[in-house]
């Protein structure tokens, strides 16, 4: 039993993404030298839409977290069934061998101490840093795990509450994902967050972040001296809790960091990737992931999805002139927004 908790850690956060985002990969442009590389985000991000979508009617007609975990057990296992499936299938390859030549040995080797020291911060250091949100992002995984109910306890007062006087947090449900990963892992909520979804959050960005090197630069070395020049901006960066680079080193495993950290610069790449090709439904269907993705985050992901995906969107039909149907990707990045914006709205100001 012990074995199988320690081991749901790393099958979740590692193996199930892999499963799920390398078929996804397939919907980036096949030039792409090391498409790969996005997998995990994008299958990391796969599992966080699948969360909200089972979480959001669980947290509003209060049904029981732990038979909420276990449903989300059940699909992610046959979600990464169908992944693996489907990457038999397609058989992706890397398009380039990724060797690395003297000079750039020594940048690799510059990187790897970086992005070490700062997952030595997020480990051993950035636990010691609280912040009032920890009352709300571990308050709320931990009040789930123990009377089996989303949204249950008031974070400011201790006292019980009626679930939709807060009902933006229930559509926020990445705040209960920590707590599915201490359902199967048995590590306490504060560990899981303040602790390995710290390094997981910085290891998550810094594959983004080589993934997008992969596409602005051909040459390795110059993707690895971004890499560098990132690393070394974050870590003198993060002098206080209002610095520009405090939401990758400081307490990363909010939503909202995640959002400025990871799925931004993510989705940014990823269009930019799409629209170099024509319209395809399956790109336009991932950015629906990405979307839900974005609101499960925070609330803040509503208004960041729609106006990054537009405005990319709209300045390539601006560069090219010539293609309209790349129109057709707004539908697929703005629906759920827009329905979940609807929802705050009247929810803030109707008071259901």
């Amino acid at each position: 039993m012990v074995v199988i908790q320690a081991a749901s850690i790393p099958l979740i956060l590692l193996v199930a993404p892999l499963a799920l985002g390398i078929p996804w990969t397939q919907t980036l442009p096949s030039r792409n030298r090391y498409r790969l590389l996005a997998a995990l985000p994008m299958g990391f991000f796969t599992e966080l839409a699948i969360f909200l979508f089972l979480a959001v009617p669980f947290g509003f007609l209060q049904g029981s977290f732990s038979l909420l975990c276990i449903l989300f057990a059940v699909i992610l296992l046959l979600c990464c069934g169908v992944g693996i499936a489907a990457a038999i299938r397609t058989k992706p390859v890397v398009n380039r061998k990724l060797t690395f030549s003297g000079g750039e040995y020594l940048y690799l080797i510059i990187f790897l101490v970086l992005l070490g020291w700062q997952m030595y911060n997020g480990l051993v250091l950035d636990p010691t840093y609280w912040t009032y949100d920890d009352a709300g992002y571990i308050g709320y995984a931990a009040d789930a795990l123990r009377f089996d109910k989303m949204q249950v306890v008031n974070e400011s007062t201790g006292l019980a509450q009626n679930p939709l006087t807060n009902a933006t947090r229930l559509i926020q449900s990445s705040l209960y994902f920590p707590a599915m990963l201490s359902f199967f892992s048995a590590v306490p909520v504060t560990t899981m967050e303040r602790t390995i979804l710290e390094v997981y959050n910085i290891m998550l960005a810094y594959t983004v972040y080589a993934y997008m090197a992969s596409v602005i630069w051909e040459k390795k070395e110059n993707g690895l001296i971004f890499l560098i020049i990132l690393s070394v901006l974050h870590i003198y960066g993060y002098y206080s809790q209002y610095s520009i680079t405090f939401r990758l080193l400081g307490p990363n495993y909010q939503g909202k960091a995640v959002l400025a950290a990871s799925l931004v610069p993510f989705l940014f790449t990823y269009l930019i990737q799409i629209l170099q090709d024509g319209y395809d439904r399956k790109s336009g269907a991932f950015l629906l992931i990405v979307s839900a993705a974005a609101v499960s985050l925070t609330l803040f992901g509503v208004p960041a999805m729609m106006m990054n995906s537009v405005l990319v969107i709209v300045l390539s039909i601006f560069r090219k002139q010539n293609n309209r149907r790349y129109l057709l990707y707004i539908p697929w990045a703005c629906a759920l927004p827009v329905i979940y914006g609807c929802i705050y709205f009247i929810y803030r100001y109707y008071k259901w």
